[in-house]
């Protein structure tokens, strides 16, 4: 009977012990996936943090081109849009990457903004330069914007 109850003491201790160590495995891989899914929110909170960042950078870079600061009287403008609108914005940097001179006239009388590629001082020379940009350049509608009428 002795063998008898140390066995039956040694499976119960046995059971218990296997159901201490899958208790401890549970609470191990729970554990993991709570490390795991932290890791995801960070690098998502990461990932939106800097998207915030470059939607700042470029929206900083766009109100240094919005300056109606220009000191040329006469524009060659290739679009215009709305005030504000966040399509001008986006061409605009591309413009910049092929006419780094590029810039953004925002007249207060029309409520838009101009797109312009380049801009000049001598009406004559503002005409003949938006004649060969209409000529050699993808922008055959460009035309030339008088400064002082949009103030």
């Amino acid at each position: 009977m002795k063998d008898a109850e140390q066995a039956r003491l040694q499976a119960s201790f046995d059971q218990e012990a296997q159901s201490k160590l899958e208790a401890a495995q549970a609470e191990e891989a729970r554990i993991k996936a709570e490390q795991e899914a932290e890791a995801a929110r960070l690098r998502q909170e990461q990932a939106a943090a800097q998207a915030e960042r470059d939607r700042l950078a470029r929206e900083q870079t766009s109100a240094q081109t919005q300056s109606n600061d220009t000191t040329d009287d006469y524009l060659i403008v290739v679009a215009s849009y709305s005030v504000g609108n966040r399509y001008g914005k986006l061409y605009l940097e591309e413009l910049k990457a092929e006419y780094p001179q590029a810039g953004l006239f925002t007249s207060q009388k029309r409520n838009l903004d101009y797109l312009y590629i380049e801009s000049l001082n001598d009406f004559d020379k503002a005409i003949a330069r938006m004649k060969e940009i209409r000529n050699d350049t993808r922008f055959k509608n460009s035309w030339v914007h008088i400064v002082r009428l949009s103030r």
